[in-house]
């Protein structure tokens, strides 16, 4: 059997990859077989076991591959001056793509592996892994924000990055449930909560004097 070069058997790792990605959208982790993605992928089993032992060391990738890419936004985020203009990068980062066809794929393709993940350990260890990174990296966010004076010392770092965390998958979830979502929309009402601006200040507002 001739050998392959490196770039030929990346592409033929990525093609098993997105395979996969199409299985799992369409019929869910537990019901699709390695069969199915060899026959999506348009490859022998023997071809594909020779890179992935099974379903969940291609999740596995998908996760790694994920991560490189959050990890690289992360970083030119953070390379912004103030919090607010870390903010405008992550937004771009990370609710733009819900407006682009493979984003919601994406979105959906999530939402099934995490609910096969409450009874696979393996994929609960992928998504926790994420997760973390993720968390993480926003944690950073708001101690900088704080130290730079633009966010309120008062508030707990870690409750902090898991709110603003939970933001990006409850706009994937509800885009998929309600596709009349208009992501612009929903960025605008995330900078208004996030830059104090969701609540109208009224002048003078306070207890009205008894009697």
């Amino acid at each position: 059997m001739p050998k392959i070069s490196a770039e030929q058997a990346e592409d033929r790792r990525e093609r098993i990859i997105q395979a996969a990605v199409e299985c799992f959208s369409a019929n869910g982790f537990h019901a699709t077989t390695m069969r199915d993605i060899c026959r999506a992928a348009g490859m022998s089993s023997g071809a594909v076991y020779g890179y992935f032992g099974g379903k969940e060391d291609i999740v596995e990738a998908m996760g790694n591959q994920t991560r490189g890419r959050n990890e690289s936004a992360f970083l030119q985020a953070m390379g912004r001056e103030n919090t607010g203009e870390v903010f405008e990068e992550l937004l771009k980062a990370f609710f733009e793509q819900f407006k682009l066809p493979e984003g919601m794929l994406g979105t959906r393709l999530d939402i099934l592996l995490q609910a096969e993940a409450l009874r696979n350990q393996k994929l609960e260890g992928i998504f926790k892994t994420g997760f973390g990174q993720a968390h993480q990296f926003l944690c950073q966010v708001v101690k900088k924000g704080q130290a730079q004076g633009e966010l309120n010392p008062e508030l707990d770092v870690e409750s902090a990055a898991f709110v603003l965390m939970g933001m990006v998958p409850a706009l994937g979830l509800m885009k998929t449930f309600f596709p009349r979502l208009n992501v612009d929309d929903y960025i605008r009402v995330v900078k208004a909560m996030v830059g104090g601006d969701f609540a109208v200040k009224s002048e003078g507002a306070g207890p009205k004097p008894a009697g």
